[in-house]
């Protein structure tokens, strides 16, 4: 099932955004900051570091609480819009950047 729901949530994103759904640079950046601050926001670490900040348990969505979506990633050179959460510079990805994703809280 988490399989299943990484390459659908992927290929919903991808569509979204080659179709021009793409949410503006203060949303992403208002959804970014709503996220970090989330009871449901967990993070993922790679070789020690923090990489990603995901809607609750990766792959793994909660109905009425998490979605297990990719919300952000570690900041790359030439990001327009982050956010830093604990010392770490983070940009939006997956669920942030596409115009017409909500929040399972509804919180955006």
């Amino acid at each position: 099932m988490r399989a299943w729901h990484a390459i659908s949530g992927a290929a919903r994103y991808l569509r979204a955004w080659l179709a021009g759904d793409r949410a503006d640079d203060a949303a992403m950046l208002n959804r970014l900051r709503m996220c970090a601050v989330c009871p449901s926001m967990t993070r993922r670490r790679k070789f020690g570091r923090s990489r990603t900040l995901w809607c609750g348990q990766p792959f793994d969505p909660v109905r009425n609480i998490s979605c297990g979506c990719l919300l952000a990633s570690h900041k790359e050179e030439g990001a327009a819009v982050s956010v830093t959460v604990e010392g770490v510079e983070y940009e939006p990805a997956g669920k942030l950047v596409v115009g017409t994703e909500v929040c399972p809280r509804g919180f955006w």
